[in-house]
């Protein structure tokens, strides 16, 4: 009798409370299902072995290479002896790996398994997050193609802050799932080590702390509560503010000079190339000199004819004795004056100046392949490009840049989407308050830690993006160290859209059991009591069990999340009629 009278109060609750109570566990290696994990072990191991073979003139020299030598000759003793252009964060791992006079190979393998690395723990955060796992392994089998693997190929900070990116967002995510704190440490240590190997990244820690406290409002059920946000804000914010502080006191009490690196003169100066006509008389001897040095770059041969690299020339180059000859100052100090100058060329020319962030910001979302994905090589010592025939080289070249403005296009479409869908929400909720809106259609029914991870994943991206392109030149080699988790976000938000075309067959996950169970409980119990008051005799007759029921207790059972905690069911009680 008690079990005909739950069968006919709850039906479709009951099958899908007792769909979660049963599903079958799934063993889980290192946060990936066992067969997925498996499958990546040994995708990692061929990638490992055929790019250790088809690279074999890895590392190669980038653009940037050798001031990082510079900075790796300099700590070798671990003592910085004089100011540098570069940052020491990847120059210590030159050091670690016997780099300091040019790239070894244990460097080259070093960085091939910080990617590998990355790739596992960005799937770790897609499987948590409720991606099937046949998008989880996609997604694998993606990042393994030469262009996303090539960073691991040069002498250059790419895999280094790669990594470091990719920690800092699993550690929050982990941190979110399961409130560990370690984890949280883990992620603060990793952005703050970010932040000293690309200077970019100094205030990352703050703008994922905004995200913190913004996720909540676009989810049902926030796993953490605002007081557990402020504790991890502090923690991530600590770690960065103390790195970056100390390594500042140390150059402004060595060098006196208080920052990372006094770059931000020269690559502003690439902002104002166009414009360098319009300095006051005041700058004139420096004005001449700038504009002689920009107009050669522009016609010298196998350069980009845009102006950009008489920077180089400034800062490392014949310049840089010319310009210090006529000022009387030597970096840092140097860097200060070019920063007021450029300060100046961007007041009296601010539109100028935002046309070139604009061509920036579209030059930074082309493909970023280089040579070494198609691979070909070029010697360090002759300067002759050795590998596969040009024309397959250009082939291949061409297939990674379709391959990228394939996922660019799809990036766009979801991320125009989502945010279209937020401001709507938000506009309803400005406009009509509580009253004409449903708790559904303000916040769409989505797994949290998805809309977390897809939010820190879009802060990590575009704020790379904005200051790339704000007070830098906005090369597409600048966005590699985001490239991964430019592809993740493309995964996580194909799942995300899957869930919010499809709400009502939106799975149950592992991370989410816990909700879903005072729901059901809450249901049955709602159901209970509009029984007792309405006063309804007892059905005798078991009914047939409703078609959805099946439904849901067949989708649930097919879940390969792992088995939640048991529970003990709260049994309904029995009324005076039902007694009777």
């Amino acid at each position: 009798m008690i079990l005909e009278r739950f069968l006919n109060s709850g039906q479709k609750a009951a099958a899908k409370e007792e769909a979660i109570r049963r599903r079958v566990p799934v063993r889980i290696i290192a946060g990936l299902p066992a067969m997925t994990a498996i499958m990546f072990i040994v995708l990692f191991v061929t990638a490992f072995y055929a790019y250790s073979v088809l690279w074999r003139s890895a590392p190669q020299h980038g653009g940037d290479t050798t001031s990082y030598l510079e900075v790796a000759q300099d700590i070798k003793d671990f003592s910085l002896d004089q100011p540098h252009f570069r940052t020491v964060g990847y120059p210590i791992l030159m050091v670690l790996t016997g780099s300091t006079v040019d790239g070894t190979k244990l460097l080259f393998f070093v960085q091939l398994l910080m990617n590998l690395a990355s790739i596992w723990l960005l799937a770790c955060i897609l499987y948590a997050a409720g991606v099937s796992t046949l998008l989880v392994r996609l997604f694998g089998l993606v990042l393994l193609l030469p262009p996303y693997m090539e960073s691991a190929a040069y002498v250059l900070t790419e895999a280094l802050t790669q990594l470091m990116l990719v920690i800092g967002l699993a550690g929050i995510a982990f941190w979110y799932q399961n409130r560990n704190r370690k984890w949280l440490i883990a992620s603060a240590v990793a952005i703050a080590y970010s932040a000293i190997t690309r200077p970019a990244n100094q205030i990352l820690a703050f703008a994922l702390v905004a995200c913190l406290f913004a996720a909540p409002s676009l989810v049902h059920h926030a796993r953490v509560t605002r007081r557990d946000v402020k504790k991890a804000s502090m923690i991530l914010v600590s770690a960065t503010i103390v790195l970056v502080g100390a390594y500042s006191l140390m150059n402004f009490a060595k060098f006196h000079y208080a920052g990372i690196t006094y770059s931000l003169g020269y690559n502003l100066g690439t902002r104002t190339v166009r414009v360098l006509e319009r300095l006051p008389n005041e700058y004139a001897p420096v004005r001449d000199a700038m504009i002689r040095i920009r107009d050669a770059q522009l016609v010298e041969p196998n350069s980009s004819h845009t102006g950009y690299q008489f920077i180089n020339t400034i800062a490392f180059g014949s310049g840089r004795d010319e310009l210090e000859k006529i000022t009387g100052l030597k970096p840092p100090e140097f860097s200060n004056y070019l920063v007021r100058l450029n300060l100046t060329l961007i007041a009296s020319a601010p539109l100028e100046y935002l046309q070139e962030v604009a061509w920036g910001m579209a030059s930074y979302w082309f493909p970023s392949a280089r040579d070494v994905s198609s691979f070909r090589f070029t010697d360090k010592t002759t300067g002759k490009t050795t590998g596969v025939p040009s024309g397959i080289a250009s082939g291949l070249h061409l297939g990674w840049a379709a391959l990228h403005f394939v996922f660019l296009g799809i990036f766009v479409l979801q991320s125009v989407t989502f945010l279209g869908l937020a401001l709507l929400s938000k506009s309803k909720r400005i406009v009509w308050g509580r009253k004409g809106i449903t708790p559904d259609d303000a916040r769409p029914s989505l797994h949290s830690l998805s809309v977390l991870a897809y939010i820190l994943a879009g802060a990590m991206v575009f704020l790379t993006m904005i200051l790339t392109c704000t007070l830098d030149v906005g090369q597409p080699r600048q966005r590699t160290s985001t490239e991964s988790i430019f592809i993740f976000m493309i995964f996580l938000g194909a799942s995300i859209w899957g869930r919010l075309i499809k709400p009502a067959e939106t799975q149950v996950h592992s991370t989410d059991v816990v909700e879903e169970r005072k729901k059901v409980e809450a249901w049955l119990r709602k159901e209970e009591q509009e029984e007792a008051e309405a006063e309804i005799e007892p059905v005798h007759a078991s009914p047939k069990e409703a078609p959805e029921v099946a439904q849901v207790q067949a989708t649930l059972t097919e879940e390969t999340e792992p088995a939640p905690v048991k529970q003990t069911r709260r049994k309904p009680k029995r009324t005076a009629q039902a007694a009777e």
